[in-house]
Order: C-alpha cells, then sequence, then structure tokens
C-alpha cells in the first residue's frame, strides 16, 4: 500500500513540480521585460510630449466648446410703436352754477 501511495506521490508531483517551475520561470521572465519596459519609457521622453500635447488639445477644445456654448444673446428689442393717432376730445361745457335761492321772508 505505501508503495502504491508512494508511486502515486511521485507520478502526480513531478509533473506538477515541472509545471510549476515553468510557471515561475515565465513569471520571473515578465518582470524582467516591464522591468525593461519601464526604463526604456523612462528614458524616452516620447510619452510625456504625447501626453503634454494631448492635454494641451483637450483643453483647447474644452476652451472652445465652452466658449461657442455661450447663452444666446437677447433678441433685439421691438421697435417702439409708432404713437396712437391723436384724438381730439372736446371738453364739455361747464355747467352752470345754480342760482342761489332766494333768501325767505322775514
Amino acid at each position: 500500500v505505501s508503495g502504491l501511495a508512494l508511486g502515486a506521490a511521485v507520478t502526480l508531483g513531478v509533473p506538477a513540480l515541472a509545471a510549476g517551475s515553468a510557471v515561475l520561470s515565465r513569471i520571473e521572465e515578465k518582470k524582467r521585460e516591464e522591468a525593461a519596459r519601464i526604463a526604456r519609457e523612462a528614458n524616452d521622453p516620447t510619452g510625456t510630449i504625447l501626453a503634454g500635447g494631448a492635454a494641451l488639445a483637450a483643453a483647447f477644445i474644452l476652451a472652445s466648446v465652452l466658449t461657442s456654448a455661450a447663452p444666446p444673446a437677447a433678441p433685439p428689442a421691438a421697435p417702439p410703436a409708432a404713437a396712437p393717432a391723436a384724438v381730439v376730445v372736446a371738453k364739455p361745457k361747464p355747467v352752470p352754477a345754480p342760482a342761489p335761492a332766494p333768501a325767505p321772508a322775514p
């Protein structure tokens, strides 16, 4: 029974160790590639220049959109209406005040 268990452990363990080793070596290779890429980008100012240019372009576009989207100006004032024609109204004749009543006789 122990031989069977030992055989199974070796049979399953050796490929697992090989696969684990391959995965670890691939991870290390990716880390080296990433470090090399970061070093290249640090020495190459192209990315910084492109990022700065993109920021300036975005600022320009934003400014042009904001200036063109200004609220519309108030509509022009309507010309003043023509003065109505003068209407001549005759003044009513004053009503004469009634004459004072005669004083009663004493």
